[in-house]
């Protein structure tokens, strides 16, 4: 057989900013306005896994070949996956009261955690009924896309918008190795965990810019504290981040400038 090297390519959080929040004219914090530069990466992700699932030759390139070189190691499955998968979620919270900087208040971090997660969730569930795509393992006809990958980068988004892009990098790499598990536990095919990667990323962007909307609801004053940006380790720094596994290898590639 072929032997390829499958570039599982998270181009996740390309340029990261990580200056002071500033309210706007609006009351918004930087990251609550919408850009559409914010929509490559997600667009990408969620492109890539469509094309690699419905693509017959990226189908047997690319999906095959992954699962096959899976099942040729005969490795014992793992269930680590399912608590990686809710690492960065608890960090968006946590981190702050263990007195790490921050962009939002506690009860704003709370309100963009739970409109993420409904919006991740809603979009996930739905494609997962809507395109009926088998797993690799055969146990049913909901893989597509990723649950686990898609909540895991929603919360290590979270986590960099808050935090910065340091903070975030740990986040990112939790949320990557949650991506490898999942193909690795023969759960899913690659374009699923794409696909759920650009999703989740999409979800954390969405629930900042409705929290606008939410401060307005519930009556609550805008709150954009100094946050990450106060020390030299928080400059902004251009950061890629891109594992890959294929037969006979796999590992993680990560790209840092300042």
């Amino acid at each position: 057989m072929k032997r390829i090297i499958v570039a599982l390519i998270f181009a996740l959080a390309a340029i990261v900013p990580a200056r002071a929040q500033e309210a706007d004219s609006l009351g918004r914090c930087r990251d609550e306005q919408f850009r559409v530069s914010q929509l490559i990466a997600p667009a990408i992700l969620v492109g890539s896994g469509a094309v690699i699932t419905w693509s017959d030759y990226l189908e047997k390139n690319v999906n095959l070949q992954v699962r096959d070189f899976v099942l040729s190691h005969n490795l014992p499955t793992t269930w680590v996956d399912n608590v990686t998968a809710c690492v960065p979620a608890a960090a968006h919270l946590g981190l702050n009261w263990l007195g790490v900087a921050c962009v939002h208040s506690g009860k704003e971090r709370i309100a963009t955690l739970v409109t993420a997660s409904a919006i991740q969730f809603g979009v996930v569930q739905g494609l997962k009924h809507a395109v009926d795509v088998v797993r690799p393992d055969g146990t049913n006809d909901h893989s597509f896309p990723s649950n686990h990958t898609s909540s895991a980068f929603m919360g290590a988004e979270l986590v960099r918008i808050e935090y910065g892009p340091w903070w975030g990098l740990g986040a990112y790499s939790v949320a990557t190795a949650t991506a490898l598990i999942r193909v690795y536990n023969n759960r899913h095919w690659v374009g699923d965990v794409l696909a759920g990667a650009g999703i989740g990323i999409l979800s954390a962007q969405a629930a900042y810019w409705l929290l606008p909307l939410e401060r307005k609801l519930f009556g609550w004053n805008a709150e954009c504290l100094p946050g990450h940006g106060t020390n030299i380790f928080d400059q902004e720094p251009t950061m890629v981040f891109v594992p890959y596994a294929g037969p006979g290898s796999a590992g993680m590639a990560f790209s840092l400038t300042f």
